[in-house]
């Protein structure tokens, strides 16, 4: 791996663990300063306070949203992936990162979503990714696997091999 990519992983680990708070507060501060934000200018905010860095822009051409879930396709330094993030209590959080896998209709079940949902939710995205590049769609099925994000468990991402793989 090399020095940049190691950087990359263990930057994004240390957000990871500490983003949930961060997006909690910035959605509060939403609320708090009058703004009114569509749920998918939501998502974005939520992903870019994670994500974002200025040597390193987020790019986030793709949210679909369906009965409290969204899907956000993503790409960041020549790579990519999808997000699904949830609503609850009226604030968006990051919920799963993967590729294509989010793209399956039994993952978002094992998520929490019910079959009818998370099929119009996977046709929506489809949907929306179709008007993209190519090039752009393919990089989002570069993460491989799928991470849960908002998992105690999970706290050690670094040490996570399908974490890393999409990093190579």
């Amino acid at each position: 791996m090399s020095l940049k990519a190691t950087v990359s992983s263990l930057w994004l680990c240390a957000v990871v663990n500490t983003g949930a708070a961060f997006a909690h507060d910035d959605a509060r501060n939403q609320s708090g300063h009058g703004v009114s934000m569509t749920d998918q200018q939501s998502v974005q905010r939520v992903m870019k306070a994670q994500f974002d860095r200025p040597e390193s822009p987020l790019s986030i051409p793709a949210v679909s949203i369906e009965s409290g879930y969204a899907l956000a396709s993503w790409t960041q330094d020549g790579r990519g992936g999808r997000a699904l993030l949830k609503k609850t209590g009226g604030n968006w959080s990051i919920h799963l990162c993967g590729g294509d896998g989010l793209k399956k209709s039994a993952t978002l079940v094992m998520a929490g979503m019910d079959k009818s949902s998370a099929a119009k939710l996977i046709e929506k995205l489809t949907v929306s990714e179709r008007s993209l590049p190519v090039e752009q769609v393919k990089q989002f099925s570069m993460f491989e696997g799928v991470i849960k994000i908002d998992d105690p468990r999970h706290s050690a991402h670094s040490t996570s091999p399908s974490h890393d793989r999409h990093r190579k």
